[in-house]
């Protein structure tokens, strides 16, 4: 057999706008049947597109939008716009250049897999490929420079496409995609996802509400988290990463008044106190949400963080090595926990003291097994 034609439902299908991350739909699965094209070519395996026919394929992607895709984890619809179809070719223009010069056919490695050991100690008997992405640099519809991810995945219209994976004489496989005008389910995908381990939200965790002043932004947040615990901020010029998470700040106590040598004072049995300025941890509106949403977690309650006027401040400045948590993955898991400095450590540990997350295998099965929730725990890391 030197060919496989493969139809393709929404397991396999999956429009990933241009700028989206790598956490979700890499993979490509295949049917078990399939696997004796490419096993003897080891894990890996050599593809060749051709310009013509994935152009061919964004065009009738377009020619049925609008359309609801599976973006990262929300489904959302994805409608037609001219900016959609131009910065789609603009992405395969730049993609299919070699020596600074077009060409018409590029070639991809892909990883195949099958018979995986899986965590569970159980052999995962499905096949399929992933190192399906590849960075890309175009210039868009407004032409500005922009970063993208190339993924066949973006040229498959679930019940519509069929995949043709075809071996050249060259040991290079030759992709196609076809079309139909009728979409259809063959059934043969049914169940072909990783099982979840932990429900997924069914929205962004991260949203921004823009518009003119008075049209209802704050009211709409307002009414949308009424439910819920919210701490809310407001970001201004001066606003910076100690105002926004915490820093030691100077603050009053009822301390012991001591002798020269450092013992208390009494007058009879009773200890004189006065009022003096001590220096501790103040944690500010990030971290007391960030510690309020690990205590919530397995109650499955809801912690939000607002933050008012989010472009009147330097969000570099504040949110510092944050950044790197606003990467999540499909269960809103950091995909890149950031470690925590000595003061944060020491403050975490006080505000998780004798806190228990029932839900931690789950957690660290994310992490290739590690004990990531202890690590959170005892504010070695953030999360």
């Amino acid at each position: 057999m030197d060919e496989i034609v493969k139809h393709i439902n929404d397991t396999n299908a999956s429009y990933r706008p241009l700028g989206a991350g790598d956490a979700k739909n890499t993979d490509l699965f295949l049917d078990n049947e399939h696997y004796q094209l490419f096993e003897s070519n080891g894990e890996h395996i050599t593809v060749r597109y051709h310009k013509e026919n994935l152009a061919k394929a964004i065009l009738f992607i377009a020619s049925i939008l609008p359309r609801k895709f599976d973006q990262s984890s929300v489904h959302c619809v994805i409608p037609y716009t001219k900016e959609f179809v131009v910065n789609q070719l603009a992405l395969l223009d730049a993609l299919f250049v070699e020596d600074g010069k077009s060409v018409e056919t590029i070639t991809q490695e892909w990883n195949a897999r099958k018979d995986v050991p899986q965590k569970n100690g159980k052999i995962d008997t499905r096949f399929y490929f992933n190192g399906l992405l590849k960075d890309v640099i175009y210039t868009d519809s407004k032409g500005n420079e922009c970063k993208g991810k190339f993924t066949i995945r973006n040229y498959f219209a679930g019940g519509y496409s069929e995949l043709h994976i075809k071996k050249a004489n060259d040991g290079i496989f030759d992709i196609e995609i076809t079309n139909v005008n009728t979409p259809y389910n063959d059934g043969k995908e049914d169940g072909l996802e990783e099982k979840e381990v932990m429900a997924k939200p069914s929205l962004s965790l991260l949203q921004i509400f823009y518009g003119a002043p008075g049209t209802g932004k704050s009211h709409t947040i307002k009414e949308e988290t009424k439910e819920s615990d919210v701490i809310r901020t407001t970001f201004h010029p001066d606003t910076d990463y100690s105002t926004f998470v915490g820093a030691y700040k100077p603050t009053t106590a009822l301390l012991p008044i001591c002798d020269e040598l450092g013992q208390p004072m009494k007058i009879g049995a009773t200890t004189l106190h006065k009022e003096q300025i001590v220096y501790e941890f103040v944690a500010q509106s990030f971290l007391q949400a960030y510690v309020n949403a690990w205590k919530k977690f397995d109650k499955d309650d809801k912690q939000y963080l607002v933050i008012e006027e989010i472009n009147r401040g330097n969000c570099a400045q504040i949110f510092g090595d944050l950044f790197q948590l606003l990467d999540r993955n499909d269960y809103g898991f950091s995909d890149y926990p950031i470690k925590a400095d000595a003061d944060m450590k020491r403050q975490l540990q006080k505000a998780f003291a004798g806190l228990a997350i029932a839900q931690k295998d789950k957690i660290n099965a994310m992490y290739e097994g590690k004990d990531i929730v202890s690590q959170v725990l005892n504010g070695d890391i953030l999360l």
